[in-house]
């Protein structure tokens, strides 16, 4: 998850970096979900937590954010 202090340009760059070098370590599409913890807990965003917990895959982090909301 995003920080939300997070300097837009530098964490930018850093998600295209990262996508960038996991794209070419598997040579798979990558597509990044990039949210604050507050933007994920949204009430209008239930929709899209369930889908992330059945479909994503992920690489960096702890899948449990999804499942409780803790800060």
């Amino acid at each position: 998850m995003r920080p939300t202090d997070a300097d837009a340009e530098t964490w930018q760059h850093s998600m295209s970096h990262f996508a960038g070098a996991v794209s070419g370590a598997t040579g798979n599409d990558v597509r990044l979900l990039d949210l604050t913890h507050d933007e994920l807990w949204d009430p209008s965003n239930e929709a899209l937590r369930k889908h992330l917990i059945g479909d994503s895959i992920v690489l960096h982090g702890n899948r449990d954010v999804l499942h409780r909301r803790a800060k």
